[in-house]
């Protein structure tokens, strides 16, 4: 199993510019290219919603999965997890 999720940045300034981005960049875009909103706010929702890597790296070992690896990804704006189902 792969997931490649959106993060939340461990660096203050990154931090505070991508959520700044979130609440009102994105939606912004997001009004003027297709003329919603919802789905924006939705995005930004589950983005900060979604389980801090432990967390979510819990519940995969939960599941059955086993060898669960998380790596960052450009400074935590994104996150891959990675693991293998087995004994």
């Amino acid at each position: 199993l792969a997931v490649l999720e959106a993060g939340k940045p461990q660096a203050v300034a990154v931090r505070l510019v991508y959520y700044t981005y979130l609440a009102t960049l994105m939606p912004l875009i997001g009004v003027l290219t297709c003329g919603r909103l919802w789905p924006f706010q939705y995005l930004r929702r589950s983005i900060l919603r979604f389980p801090e890597p432990r967390a979510f790296m819990t519940v995969l070992r939960e599941a059955g999965f086993a060898s669960v690896q998380h790596r960052p990804l450009h400074g935590g704006l994104a996150d891959l997890f990675v693991a293998m189902k087995g004994p």
